[in-house]
């Protein structure tokens, strides 16, 4: 029998597990090392959070218990990265190892902030392991650690799962910690539960020769000035501070208008969104159109269809599995076209597990992109990104408690998806909750301010985005609303004075 590989976990000692990392955590580790001089900050650091209604006297009791049990289902949420290798300790491996982690990940904020607010404080630093922060005031919970631990997906599972658990624990009948950590109840062997890496739970076919000529040219493609559209940005000199957002929400009748226009063109969601993104980003950079002007972007492909069961449950993986792939198509001046065009390269880079296979080329590859001589003109990157998550109603959704635990009906009533960004880029995380499409933006205020991001008259990125798929589905107007944080949807809207 051969040895076991270095990537799976081992138990190197009572209570302690160990596994090296993966080429794609390696990308990940790195990202998230890049820190800012002067705030503390780290680039690519995940968030993500969500507003429940639920009846419960002392909802911060009754979050930590689902927390801890959380943890015991989903280790690899409180495991570290030291040297190059994953560490875990087990609850039972040291007496304090369950108040240490408690007080290391559990933060309790009795503010008058929102959870979107939160987020751009300096109160919110860099952890090593996943953190959870309740807002008792608003009932939100913001979920925050280094993109080695979760992607969009993994955040969307962990929220679902301590939801799960919540409402199956009896409302706490005080506000003490009485009784909390007795939850070491749960046992040591929560180290059967730890997932290996995406390297191992998605086992695939070498990349041929003839696919990595494929890579090779993708990203030669990818990489060339004349294919960058990049946004209009400021204080290219200066180093970066916080991070921001914004949000554009569409009523549900222009959700369904956009995946009807999908569907009557037998293309995919993403595919007209993300023209919209390229003719968008164009105006706003103040970039010249030209008719065979190429964009290019960057793919991101969920890889959890490949999972194979044999080796891991699917359902206990949070950990990334999400891969990039660089892409390029040609901004024709029919919408149509356009947006066609992007279909098929998008499916492109899916057909045959493509980006798995060059997993290991994207973690080694995209760094030489990001050193890539810039467009004539253009002092600093700041790239248009979209991150398309789908429908996510799937994960969220109405938890109907168990009668017995006297505890009522547990809705979900908003949820968003957060990233750090040190550099000029901005990412637009796009997802469908509850019949609205959402496109959330994650910028750096160094480079980007509101008015630029938001709505501003059709002139901010936001508004452009609107304008795009307006103009190039026909000329209806869409019903979508920019916001920023503090003025949620569920909030009362201020009066008109």
């Amino acid at each position: 029998m051969g040895s076991q590989s270095p990537l799976q976990w081992q138990q190197t000692s009572p209570g302690i597990y160990q596994r090296d990392i993966d080429g794609v955590e390696r990308f990940y580790l790195a990202a998230n090392s890049v820190r800012s001089p002067v705030v503390n900050k780290a680039d690519w650091h995940v968030s993500s959070g969500v507003k429940l209604e639920c009846s419960r006297p002392n909802f911060v009791q009754d979050i930590k218990k689902a927390w801890i049990k959380t943890r015991y289902d989903y280790p690899g949420l409180a495991a570290t990265i030291e040297n190059d290798k994953w560490i875990y300790r087990t609850v039972g491996s040291d007496p304090n190892e369950l108040d240490t982690w408690l007080k290391e990940t559990l933060h309790v904020h009795r503010i008058s902030l929102t959870a979107r607010e939160l987020l751009s404080e300096d109160v919110l630093v860099p952890a090593p392991r996943v953190v959870l922060h309740i807002l008792p005031n608003t009932q939100e919970l913001l979920l925050q650690g280094p993109h080695t631990h979760l992607d969009g997906f993994g955040l969307m599972k962990t929220f679902q799962h301590l939801i799960s658990c919540l409402v199956q624990i009896p409302p706490s009948s005080d506000d003490s910690d009485d009784g909390i950590l007795e939850q070491n109840s749960l046992g040591s062997d929560e180290g059967r539960n730890l997932t290996p890496p995406m390297s191992i739970c998605c086992p695939i076919s070498p990349l041929t020769d003839q696919e990595k000529q494929k890579w090779d040219n993708l990203m030669a493609d990818f990489i060339k000035p004349a294919h960058k559209i990049y946004l209009d940005a400021k204080n290219h000199d200066s180093p970066p501070r916080y991070s921001r957002t914004q949000f554009m929400v569409f009523d549900p009748p222009s959700t369904k208008k956009l995946q009807d226009e999908a569907q009557k063109r037998s293309i995919s969601l993403a595919a007209i969104l993300q023209g919209a993104i390229s003719l968008a980003a164009r105006k706003h950079g103040k970039v010249s159109p030209s008719p065979a002007q190429r964009h290019a972007f960057q793919a991101l492909y969920s890889v959890r269809e490949y999972i194979d069961p044999a080796i891991v449950d699917g359902n206990k993986i949070v950990s990334p599995l999400v891969l990039g792939v660089p892409l390029t198509y040609t901004l024709h001046e029919d919408f149509d076209t356009l947006v066609a065009g992007a279909d098929r390269v998008i499916k492109e880079g899916k057909k045959d597990a493509f980006g798995l296979k060059c997993a290991h080329l994207w973690g080694s590859d995209l760094p030489k992109a990001f050193a890539a001589p810039m467009p004539e003109g253009k002092l600093i990157r700041a790239e248009p990104q979209m991150s398309y998550v789908g429908q996510v109603d799937m994960y969220l959704r109405e938890w109907n408690e168990d009668a017995r635990i006297e505890a009522s009906l547990t809705q979900c009533v908003d949820f968003w998806p957060g990233l750090d960004m040190l550099s000029a880029n901005v990412v637009n995380s796009v997802y469908i909750f509850r019949g609205k499409l959402y496109m959330s933006l994650a910028y750096n205020e160094t480079y980007h301010d509101e008015a630029g991001m938001g709505e501003n008259g059709g002139h901010g990125y936001l508004g452009l985005i609107k304008e795009a798929l307006e103009k190039g589905l026909g000329g209806e107007k869409f019903g979508a609303v920019v916001r920023v944080p503090g003025r949620e949807e569920w909030m009362p809207e201020p009066l008109e004075i």
